[in-house]
């Protein structure tokens, strides 16, 4: 198998993409530039000349896309993926096969018809591209080279393994008696409804299409509805209806968002997550995923650096977490092609039940501690102080009416009360685990060896009550994530816990 592949690569040889890599490239160009297109038929005059340039630039980025197709070459050798392209400034990538951590596969409706797939290849380095980023292969030139690079990254393990006394040789995956994959979960579609209810998404992106259509065609739109609504306005008032009928209208139209928020987020939902499924070849797992557009991504186990167990307010109505992780590899704006979101929903025994197949050690239970006993009043104190610096600007514009806004603060001292109460971390075994969230619960942890940075935060106002900040970073941390980041403890806690951390991590050996 594997010398059919490489025949089939052409190893040894360059050659180039897909016959059709420069339509897809060309389609991706103009992707970028479809939103002004389409506010401009929305709303533009028909005397204007835009049309013109606008066939200029299609013209100009088709030729981009057929150069860059006849530039772009790989060669597959013994063991490095060489990638040369560019046409003015010529540009040549070697990429060790057992350095690359995840290949994902990118297959839109297109895609599908035409049998072709956008194959991203990530390594641990970092940076905000890919390794390589192939547009495109055929599915069997794609599917060629996931073997080849699998076989090369088991190969090397093995020789690693086999000079360290680990493990056999046979035993490594990419061996020829590597296991077989193994369906782990697939969701079917009352899960998707569940995940779709639970989403936000389609609120938010309700909300941003509402504010940038009142931002960009408000008028046009107000001229294409009419006076209905005004004059809807004019009759209740001329009713003299009650404030609280004025208050039930505004909760219905409310109601209705909310609902239309959540049809969407169905919707996304299942564009996103259809037919998803997990599984499990060796020390490896993948998730295929997607209606329209279908992903499929890979990672080794080893390479997850950080885990992320998730229960939202409607999730724990229906029982449900998921649970997201974070590789080497990962790199922000770049979730979609990864294992970012390995369990997008599922029962909490289910979730134990993979946890304790990835993580042998797991433990399942953990005996969380509290934060600081003032840790309340650190959380509180940012929102109060800014509510009494809007409430004193706003003193000034509208007069007493200002001081309503006074009645904030008492909420978020019983909202920092409850934050302080839900949150936590513990140490067992092997594991740091941390746990915040009152609504929204996530609990995050990683292997101690995992860790790639500590540091100890300390403001004066901790350092008057006694209390301490300490962040620990696993490579590829995603800033928005939910990181380790374990706020306002003790600070005797927080020193004890930072010195036995860095101790650890000074023994600990670096690997790739």
């Amino acid at each position: 198998m594997l010398d059919s592949d490489q025949t089939r690569l052409g190893a040894g040889h360059e050659r180039r993409l897909h016959p059709l890599s420069w339509m897809f490239v060309l389609l991706l160009q103009i992707k970028g530039f479809a939103l002004p297109l389409i506010a401009l038929l929305v709303f533009g005059r028909n005397e204007d000349s835009w049309q013109w340039w606008g066939l200029i630039a299609v013209a100009l980025m088709t030729l981009a896309a057929v150069a860059q197709y006849f530039t772009y070459r790989f060669r597959i050798d013994a063991d490095e993926l060489v990638i040369r392209s560019g046409l003015f400034q010529r540009n040549v990538r070697h990429v060790p096969l057992a350095r690359i951590q995840s290949v994902a596969l990118h297959r839109n409706l297109l895609h599908q018809i035409a049998g072709v797939a956008e194959v991203r290849l990530e390594s641990a380095v970092g940076g905000d591209e890919p390794e390589a980023q192939m547009r495109v292969l055929s599915m069997a030139d794609a599917a060629a080279l996931e073997r080849v690079i699998e076989h090369r990254r088991g190969a090397a393990r093995a020789v690693v393994a086999a000079a360290s006394g680990d493990a056999p040789a046979m035993a490594m995956p990419g061996a020829p008696d590597a296991p077989a994959t193994q369906v782990l979960l697939q969701l079917p579609l009352l899960e998707l409804l569940k995940l779709g209810l639970a989403s936000n998404r389609g609120t938010v992106l309700l909300a941003a299409g509402a504010g940038a259509l009142m931002q960009f065609g408000g008028e046009v739109v107000f001229e294409k509805l009419g006076d209905w609504p005004r004059q809807g306005l004019e009759w209740l008032t001329t009713l003299g209806v009650s404030l609280l009928v004025w208050a039930t209208l505004g909760l219905v139209i409310l109601l209705l968002a909310v609902i239309a928020g959540r049809v969407l987020g169905i919707v996304l939902t299942l564009l996103a997550h259809f037919r998803f499924t997990l599984e499990q070849a060796g020390p490896r797992v993948s998730v295929e995923r997607g209606l329209l557009t279908r992903i499929r991504a890979s990672a080794p186990l080893r390479r997850i650096q950080h885990w992320t167990l998730r229960q939202g307010v409607v999730l724990r109505l229906f029982g449900r977490s998921s649970l997201r992780v974070e590789t080497a590899a990962l790199r922000m704006g770049n979730e979609e092609q990864t294992v970012s979101e390995l369990v997008p929903v599922a029962s909490p025994d289910t979730l134990d039940a993979l946890l304790r197949r990835w993580l042998p050690e797991w433990p399942g239970q953990f005996e969380f501690r509290p934060l600081h006993p003032r840790a309340w009043r650190r959380l509180c104190l940012a929102p109060c102080i800014l509510t009494l610096g809007a409430s004193a600007v706003l003193l000034h514009f509208i007069g007493l009416k200002a001081l309503f806004g006074l009645a904030l603060v008492p909420f978020w001292v019983w909202l920092a009360r409850q934050q302080a109460r839900a949150a936590g971390y513990a140490v067992e075994g092997d594991f740091l685990v941390w746990r915040s969230g009152w609504l929204d619960r996530r609990i995050s942890f990683t292997r101690i060896e995992k860790l790639q940075g500590l540091r100890l935060v300390q403001s004066p106002f901790d350092r008057r009550h006694g209390m301490a900040s300490l962040n620990a970073d696993t490579a590829g941390a995603h800033p928005l994530g939910h990181r380790l980041h374990l706020i306002h403890l003790p600070e005797s806690e927080a020193r004890a816990l930072y010195r036995r951390l860095a101790t650890h991590l000074a023994r600990t050996p670096w690997q790739w």
